[in-house]
Order: C-alpha cells, then structure tokens, then sequence
C-alpha cells in the first residue's frame, strides 16, 4: 500500500505577512532614494547660491575699487551721502501666502561709477512696477552712471530706471533674487583719498517659502508630491572694499 504524502503551500497568513514585509521594504528604499534626491538637489541649490553670490561680489567690489572716494551727491542734501550710495523701497509683499507690510522690496547700490538695481523675490505690485528701460523681467542690474548724478539720487521716488548702459546680473528666470541689500554709510578719508565700504546682501531661491523676516525659521521645505524639489535656500554674503582714491565725480 502506497503511503500518501502531504505537500503543505503557504498558509494566507504566511502569504499575508510576506506581502506586508515586501511593502515595507518598497517603501523604505523609495524613501531612501527619495531623500538621496533631494539631499542632492539642495547642495546643487546650495552651491547655485554660493557661486552666484560670489561673483555678485567680485563685481560689486571691483566697482567699489574703481569709483572716486567722495561720490558727487547732486541734489542730494550737503552730507547725506547715504542718499548718493544706496537705498531701499519697502511695501506689503505675499510671504507663504501671508500678506506682510514692511517687506524689502527693491532698491539700489551705487558706487559713483555703476548703480546697482534689485528687486525682490515676493510677489508684489510694487517690484513689478520697477522697471529698467521699460523692461519689468530682471533681478539685478548694474547701470554705468553719468557725470552728473548716480541711480540713487535720481531715484528720487520715480521707479523708471534709463539707462543705455545696462547689464543683466540676474534674470527672472535664473531662479534667483536678493531679498535684501544693505550698504552702512561710507568711511571718507580725505588724507587718504579713499572710502571705505561695508556691503552686505541676502541671496536665495525665487520659489519656495524663503522668509528673512522670520525668526531662524528662513525657508520652508517643499510640500507635497508636486513640489519638483524647488527648495527654498538662502545665504547671506557680506564684503569690505575700498575706493581707489580718484577725486570726486564720476570717471
């Protein structure tokens, strides 16, 4: 007599529990690389902003080095040289869909040989108003000034900006914009012919939730699948430069 032999399978808890641990493991390794991802795309970003962000400073200060030490002032007032170097408009702009009063929103740097023009990366009616040769798509610019007065003073509360000799140092579509500039008020030796700058300005992404006005909480990171990875990252560039001591007007 033949002996019957049973040929057992997996049990439906087996089968259940099978399915269960293979989901976990699917999970943790589109987590892994999911993360992987974006740890990688956050130092491009990153390193996007650093390179960017130093070369804006080799410019601004190689046009610091090149400009008279005692910038003619125009219409400005007799002392208020801070009118002839630098200024800032400041409004309500859309911060993480909030909107907040007080915003920097565009503003300038001139060195008595190049003006330096910015707008914000909030959106604002405000910054889309400022224009340069009618041309409304621009982060930054530099303005060879004249012989008579620098962007600064002929701001004067006009944001058409005119000039033939304008370079583009940040498009609209680089992604990029600096939220912030600010110049302190220039150090004028006249034994040594020379200023003496301290510059400093915030650089970041365009998209996401950057914030400088927050407490530490700057940036906020991408939400939701749909997010592309556009992360908000911020840094902040700080530089001294001197004039190169030629007399006042501007060559």
């Amino acid at each position: 007599m033949k002996s019957i032999k049973n040929k057992q399978g997996f049990t439906l808890v087996e089968l259940s529990l099978s399915l269960v641990f293979i989901g976990i493991l699917s999970i943790t390794a589109v987590l892994i690389i999911n993360n992987t991802v974006m740890a990688y795309q956050r130092g491009l970003t990153l390193n996007k902003i650093n390179t960017v962000g130093m070369e804006l400073v080799d410019d601004m200060r190689a046009a610091v080095q090149g400009s008279p030490f005692n910038i003619e002032c125009g219409k400005t007032s007799e002392g208020d040289m801070m009118g002839c170097v630098s200024f800032t408009e400041k409004g309500e702009a859309i911060i993480r869909g909030e909107a907040i009063d007080n915003v920097p929103l565009y503003g300038g740097f001139c060195t008595g040989k190049y003006s330096y023009v910015w707008k914000t990366g909030y959106p604002s009616d405000d910054a889309d108003a400022v224009t340069v040769n009618g041309a409304t798509n621009f982060r930054l610019v530099k303005i060879k000034d004249d012989s008579e007065e620098t962007i600064c003073v002929k701001y004067n509360n006009n944001t058409e900006f005119s000039s033939e000799n304008v370079e583009e140092l940040l498009a609209k579509e680089s992604g990029l914009a600096i939220y912030d500039l600010h110049v302190s008020a220039p150090a004028v030796s006249d034994a040594a012919r020379a200023a003496y700058y301290s510059v400093s300005f915030v650089l970041g992404t365009k998209d996401g939730g950057a914030n400088i006005l927050a407490n530490g909480d700057y940036c906020e990171p991408p939400k939701g699948a749909n997010s592309n990875f556009n992360y908000c990252a911020i840094n902040k560039f700080s530089f001294a430069a001197q004039t190169g001591g030629m007399t006042s007007g501007n060559n």
